[in-house]
């Protein structure tokens, strides 16, 4: 089998057995995942408070189920350290792409002060 026909090939099965939320790391913050079956908000709307965005879930086959969009994305939010998801809905009512979002981790001097302070 020539290249070309290779590459086809290989390109036809990992496309086919991909993930329906694919899913792209947006943090160079360290990352700690959660457990695999973690709990976590799926958000039509930005949550109130200090949110860091930790990745992207774009889409190649959407959903208009919640309850299946949060169990195809749960893997991959909790991996990530994911605490919420922000989806963007197209006009016919599917997911086509949701933000993950963990709460802000305070750090340097803000964090030690609060340190200092006992809290």
């Amino acid at each position: 089998m020539n290249f070309a026909k290779w590459i086809a090939v290989w390109g036809f099965i990992l496309t086919g057995c991909g993930p329906l939320y694919p899913l792209t790391v947006t943090t160079s913050q360290d990352i700690t995942a959660r457990e695999s079956q973690c709990d976590f908000q799926v958000l039509a709307i930005p949550p109130a408070g200090n949110w860091d965005e930790v990745g992207i879930l774009s889409t190649q086959r959407e959903t208009d189920d919640p309850a299946k969009f949060k169990t195809t994305v749960q893997s991959d939010v909790c991996k990530i350290g994911g605490e919420a998801v922000v989806t963007q809905v197209s006009a016919d009512g599917t997911y086509v792409r949701g933000v993950v979002l963990r709460k802000a981790r305070m750090v340097g001097a803000n964090a030690a002060s609060l340190s200092e302070r006992g809290q």
